[in-house]
């Protein structure tokens, strides 16, 4: 994962030139994977009884794995999971790094660097809700 502003913003370029998403940073998002069970082990079966280990990531404009936590019951919803999580509190108290606010291209207003994930996720300004309708 980067650790200084230098890199944050080279990730960000990427997203920018790639997908017109300047100072997106990268796209977090958690995924149960069923498996099957070893044992009976409650916690982490899921509310349909399905036993299940969780994956949250946070990935890059390559999907490229920058950060992420495996291992978390089945049970464990993706805002759980994140609010426990290193990156979390590292986002919080920008202990990795992140860029601080500067102009997006073709303006001169400052405009935070953010990552982006689904409403299970809480708004913050280094955290986006994005929601995709799809037709």
């Amino acid at each position: 994962m980067p650790s200084f502003q230098d890199e944050w913003k080279a990730v960000a370029r990427q997203f920018g030139s790639r997908w017109n998403f300047h100072h997106c940073c990268g796209a977090i998002d958690g995924n149960m994977s069923p498996s099957k069970s070893p044992r009976k082990v409650d916690p982490l079966i899921t509310i349909i009884r399905v036993f299940s280990v969780v994956l949250l990531a946070l990935v890059d404009v390559n999907f490229s794995f920058r950060w992420c936590n495996v291992g978390a019951n089945g049970s464990s919803a993706n805002a759980d999971m994140f609010i426990w999580s290193t990156l979390r509190a590292a986002l919080g108290d920008n202990t990795i790094g992140f860029p601080e606010p500067d102009p997006l291209p073709g303006d001169d207003r400052v405009f935070s660097y953010f990552n982006v994930g689904d409403d299970a996720f809480p708004l913050r300004n280094w955290l986006i809700c994005l929601i995709v309708a799809v037709l």
